[in-house]
């Protein structure tokens, strides 16, 4: 297996669709799709930016905890939304949360669900600061 480590969410979806909530292969995080599903309960229904806050402060930050990381650590992210309708609102919570980081870009997909109208995946990074970047 390539991932030094697999971070499950414990959802259904996992072992019937084969994913993980997250993969620790070397220095990087991979998270997959995150709704605002929490204990198998949709939280914020018909709220993007509820949906997005939840997605990215409990679920993902849940499990980057369980890697060593944090939210601080994400370089790159991606917000699906059900309508484009939402971008206002799912970037709102984005941004309260990233900031000045500037690694938001949204796409107007359809979700997992029409309930879900945010999806979010990430991917990070976590250096050793001993260690020139090299390209």
């Amino acid at each position: 297996m390539a991932a030094d480590k697999v971070i499950s969410s414990g959802g259904p979806w996992e072992a019937k669709i084969g994913y993980s909530r997250a993969t620790v292969a070397g220095e990087y995080v991979h998270v997959s799709g995150s709704t605002a599903t929490v204990d198998g309960v949709l939280q914020h229904e018909g709220d993007a930016y509820g949906q997005t806050k939840t997605a990215l402060e409990v679920v993902i930050a849940g499990a980057l905890a369980q890697a060593g990381y944090s939210l601080e650590d994400v370089v790159r992210s991606r917000v699906y939304l059900t309508d484009a309708a939402d971008m206002d609102a799912a970037g709102k919570a984005h941004g309260e949360i990233f900031g000045e980081i500037g690694v938001f870009a949204p796409d107007h997909r359809r979700t997992c669900s029409a309930r879900c109208i945010t999806d979010v995946d990430l991917f990070c990074l976590k250096r050793d600061p001993n260690t020139p970047f090299a390209i």
